[in-house]
């Protein structure tokens, strides 16, 4: 049975550890307290997407630079619970199919401390506002031409966060291996199936919502 674990009573620092020890590091959050820090990490997962939602939409044209980034600081955590719970249930669910023996809450674990990365992303979106300003949230961002220092700016920007989003991804094999009794492979399978899922409902959707209206008209 989990017992509850206080601040430093961990073996090792998973922040650091889960970088290169996934597995061990998983491991020892499950057989303590698979809520460890959790709404820390809903907040690291849901910032950089409230941002890239303020990109998305060009949010500067409407808002001012400082108040976009006060409502991504304040809504970010229920941004991450909701991003994270989906993907813990798609998981959970299509993880039976191939005998995973995760819990939800297991599960939910190894999703939510594969999103540590996401600490360094958050970071360069900061920088990436100190440089550009309210430019960044321009949903045409990616496709504006720089030169100088800000050219190279946006390609190490580009490159760590390629890095990262990478990096993050392995750890989430390792981490859902783990608590799902798989090898990195077919926990590779189990993000697959849900994936592929997920993308041929939208294209249903689409091809019925657009289809629809092309036959119609």
């Amino acid at each position: 049975m989990a017992r509850k674990v206080e601040k430093g009573n961990l073996e090792r620092n998973p922040w650091l550890s889960i970088w290169v020890q996934p597995r061990e590091t998983i491991r020892e959050i499950i057989d303590t307290n698979p809520k460890y820090r959790f709404f820390v990490l809903c907040a690291l997962y849901g910032f950089p997407m409230a941002m890239s939602f303020a990109q998305s939409f060009s949010l500067a044209a409407r808002f001012p630079v400082w108040s976009i980034v006060i409502a991504s600081l304040v809504i970010c955590t229920f941004f991450g619970w909701i991003g994270i719970s989906i993907s813990t249930w798609l998981l959970h669910v299509t993880g039976k199919w191939i005998k995973g023996t995760g819990t939800f809450q297991t599960i939910r674990a190894a999703v939510a401390w594969s999103n540590v990365p996401n600490a360094v992303t958050s970071i360069t979106w900061f920088i990436l506002l100190a440089v550009f300003g309210g430019k960044i949230f321009n949903r045409e961002f990616s496709e504006m031409t720089f030169v100088g220092y800000q050219a190279g700016v946006v390609f190490l920007i580009f490159l760590v966060q390629s890095i990262v989003s990478i990096w993050g991804f392995i750890i989430l094999l390792k981490t859902l291996g783990e608590v799902q009794g798989f090898s990195a492979w077919r926990a590779l399978l189990n993000v697959a199936i849900p994936f592929v899922i997920v993308v041929a409902l939208a294209w249903l959707v689409g091809w019925a919502i657009w289809g629809t209206s092309s036959i119609i008209k």
